[in-house]
């Protein structure tokens, strides 16, 4: 896959099928999008934006994935190209026509534009998908939209995603990402606490911008330089710890693992939803809750189904 960072870097020959989309998540509506635009032929290439749209009007959004995340996701699709265009305010300004007639037909020199069918565009986001293929008759391309992708009665989307992590609805989540949900982050110093109880954690420092689960305990998947291990992670606050009940932390326990992995970077994948943070009466009290947590971690860990990626 050859990524282009800007339009003007775009130097494909010939005809190409652009699918056009955000991906935030890449779930499996946006897989199916994909999909269809692979089985059209021509240079397959994908245009997303950064930054995400939706987080030039609200500073405080968090995606499903970091920009990295969806570069690696994307890489294993098999399409030709990733055509990433700057999402500022002159891109935002401009009009539905010119974004078709400069960008799509003009520079990109498209055959096939596949779509959703709640794609917005242009100024405003004025444009829909209806625009699209009226554009297409217009202008000699061929639109494809794509109905909502549904597991039984629900529509799969980014949103409704988010909303299941933010509820701590992991699994729920996950089936409608095809894959498990996943944070990546470099392994920094803590503080030590779980280490002296029996535990030892590797705290992670994840990337602003990343959503992250309702606080919560939850069995997990780590990758660590390759290698997969069990384990469980705590997303929150540290009560039991009266200089830590303010802090929030991503903290992963590994088990059967004995390693210094400071600054490494390492993807831990979440499974299911354990139990909710709480303040136990004394650290004994804690430790007896972690062991738990640990017979919990490997079942749900023994019966996952879903793969990492």
């Amino acid at each position: 896959m050859i990524v282009f960072n800007g339009i003007e870097e775009f130097r494909f020959e010939g005809k190409v099928t652009a699918i056009l989309g955000n991906f935030d998540g890449l779930h499996l509506g946006h897989l199916e999008l994909i999909k269809v635009g692979l089985s059209l032929g021509d240079k397959i290439v994908v245009v997303t934006f950064e930054p995400h749209p939706l987080s030039i009007k609200n500073p405080s959004f968090k995606r499903l994935q970091t920009f990295n995340e969806k570069l690696a996701n994307l890489c294993k699709l098999g399409i030709d190209g990733l055509l990433i265009i700057d999402f500022n305010k002159e891109f935002a300004a401009m009009p539905k026509e010119l974004f078709i007639k400069d960008i799509l037909v003009k520079r990109l020199n498209v055959s096939n534009v596949v779509v959703g069918y709640n794609y917005h565009f242009g100024k405003n986001a004025s444009g829909n998908s209806a625009d699209i293929v009226s554009f297409a008759e217009k202008l000699g391309f061929k639109a494809v939209i794509m109905p909502a992708y549904k597991i039984g009665n629900k529509v799969v989307s980014s949103s409704q995603i988010r909303n299941y992590i933010t509820e701590g609805r992991i699994s729920e989540a996950n089936e409608f990402l095809g894959r498990l949900f996943s944070l990546e982050g470099k392994v920094i110093k803590g503080h030590g606490i779980g280490k002296k109880i029996g535990y030892p954690t590797a705290n992670l420092q994840v990337e602003s911008n990343k959503l992250l689960p309702k606080p919560g305990v939850y069995s997990i998947l780590a990758d660590v330089k390759g290698c997969n291990y069990a384990g469980f992670c705590n997303v929150g606050f540290q009560p039991t710890f009266k200089d830590r009940e303010k802090v929030l932390v991503v903290e992963v326990n590994l088990f059967d693992f004995d390693e210094d992995i400071y600054d490494e970077l390492i993807s831990i994948y979440f499974i299911d939803y354990l139990r909710h943070v709480k303040k136990f009466s004394s650290v004994d009290a804690l430790v007896e809750e972690l062991k738990i947590d640990k017979i919990r971690a490997l079942e749900s860990v023994s019966n996952n189904k879903l793969g990492k990626y």
